[in-house]
């Protein structure tokens, strides 16, 4: 696993996110959700330099990883977790069934996030201020897969 980028290169963007507790009738499960434009900005101006972030039609979906606990639960041991499609920033405040007969969902925590650092879209630095899950987390790429990640506790 790669070490976790430094506290000096924070990049500093705020979001909010939500941690839905997914009960599934093909297993039930948590989502965390991010703000998905926070996640896909786009630079333009000279590569060279910072650019201007542009906000790209990401700002209404929410980046979302399937996990079979909740990150709060973790002490230690990185929690796989498996990234799946965007979904409605209606999920930011939703709470119900879910259309399809796919089950329901009930808010497990859900609050501001500050995305610290991106490397490369592999790994993701990032700082919770939840109810329950805050302090910094990193979210890692992991296999071939595009779907396949790791979600661990950062030290401060």
């Amino acid at each position: 696993m790669k070490p976790p980028p430094q506290r000096s290169e924070s990049i500093g963007t705020a979001c909010r996110f939500v941690l839905l507790f997914h009960r599934d009738p093909r297993g039930d499960h948590y989502d965390l959700m991010i703000q998905a434009a926070a996640l896909h900005q786009e630079r333009r101006g000279d590569p060279s330099g910072p650019g201007e972030a542009v906000v790209d039609s990401a700002d209404e979906r929410l980046a979302t990883w399937k996990m079979s606990d909740p990150p709060d639960s973790i002490r230690g041991v990185p929690l796989a977790c498996q990234r799946i499609a965007d979904h409605r920033a209606v999920y930011l405040s939703y709470e119900g069934p879910i259309s399809g007969d796919r089950g329901t969902v009930t808010r497990y925590d859900s609050g501001q996030c500050e995305i610290e650092k991106l490397v490369s879209g592999d790994c993701i630095l990032l700082r919770f201020f939840g109810q329950r899950l805050h302090g910094r987390f990193q979210l890692e790429h992991v296999a071939d897969s595009d779907a396949e990640w790791v979600l661990s506790v950062v030290a401060d």
